[in-house]
């Protein structure tokens, strides 16, 4: 009896090996391919259904997004599937090593203070007043001006993954945080 329990755990031994060495060969060329993603497998069609559904609309009250140096942005918003309302207090600058866009398009207005948006095109400065318009693809960081900057947006609905452009890569934000870490603030 003893010597058939032996067998079966250095079965159980060997196969658990060999899915461990597979993954790992596996997870690894995963990992290091990066391909672009074609424009229409960017967006989200499925709205609704399997077994974590995503919720039809939710409040978030002072969520603070963190670099290596503490909170660069703290946000309040209201979300829907159709629009959210959101407000940022931005404290440091987004990450420069490399372009991001968003799942929806969104006009901001600045409440307070200033900040550069830095995109593959140009820099735009915007300050107290200024409303600016920004389709979902549109690829850029933000530089916050000393004194930090307080804005306010009103989106679109979700229409794709927001992501990071690596060169002329795509990659969603998880599998970019995954690889590079997480943001560098000034």
């Amino acid at each position: 009896m003893n010597s058939q329990y032996a067998d079966s755990s250095a079965a159980r031994q060997e196969t658990v090996a060999n899915v461990s060495e597979s993954y790992g060969r596996n997870h690894e060329s995963f990992r290091s391919e990066s391909r672009e993603i074609p424009e229409s497998s960017r967006y989200i069609t499925d709205r609704s259904g399997g077994s974590n559904p995503r919720p039809r609309t939710k409040f978030i009250w002072a969520e603070e997004l963190k670099c290596a140096t503490g909170v660069y942005v703290r946000r309040w918003y209201f979300e829907t599937p159709w629009f959210s309302i959101r407000l940022h207090h931005w404290l440091h600058s987004d990450d420069a090593r490399y372009f991001h866009d968003h799942a929806w398009w969104f006009v901001t207005l600045i409440l307070k203070g200033s900040y550069t948006d830095v995109s593959p095109s140009g820099e735009e400065r915007l300050t107290i007043g200024k409303i600016a318009f920004r389709p979902a693809l549109h690829r850029h960081y933000v530089k916050v001006d000393k004194g930090g900057c307080w804005s306010f947006l009103l989106t679109g609905p979700r229409i794709r993954r927001f992501g990071f452009w690596v060169g002329k890569k795509f990659k969603k934000s998880n599998k970019y945080f995954l690889e590079h870490g997480q943001h560098v603030c000034d």
